[in-house]
């Protein structure tokens, strides 16, 4: 299997000098599972490169969806710094491939830029 160009659920949406911005769309197609990622190819050291992958993700939650001292509860955590989110993202193996091949090809880009 090949990565796609124009890539399937895998879109860039900005570019510097050194990152690259990508739109990761879920394959159950809810807007609410959208991630946003920054990839950046730094070199702190002459002959050591860092990769940083960050990811953006949006929470949401229905204000009728726990009970209200439920929500008081994680708002506590919130507010104590002990709030812990996982989150994942669904993605057909075209797609998955898709974003591995936009990973590589960021960091085989900009490494050469650096």
């Amino acid at each position: 299997m090949k990565a796609e160009k124009p890539a399937t659920s895998i879109s860039k949406t900005a570019e510097f000098k050194d990152s690259v911005c990508y739109r990761i769309e879920c394959d159950c197609l809810s807007e609410n599972h959208r991630v946003d990622t920054w990839i950046e190819v730094d070199q702190p050291y002459s002959d050591f490169k860092m990769v940083s992958i960050r990811f953006h993700v949006n929470t949401y939650t229905h204000p009728f969806s726990h009970g209200f001292w439920q929500r008081v509860k994680n708002a506590g955590k919130v507010l104590m710094g002990v709030d812990e989110q996982q989150h994942e993202i669904l993605l057909k193996p075209q797609a998955a491939k898709n974003w591995v091949d936009a990973v590589n090809s960021t960091i085989k880009t900009l490494g050469k830029t650096k």
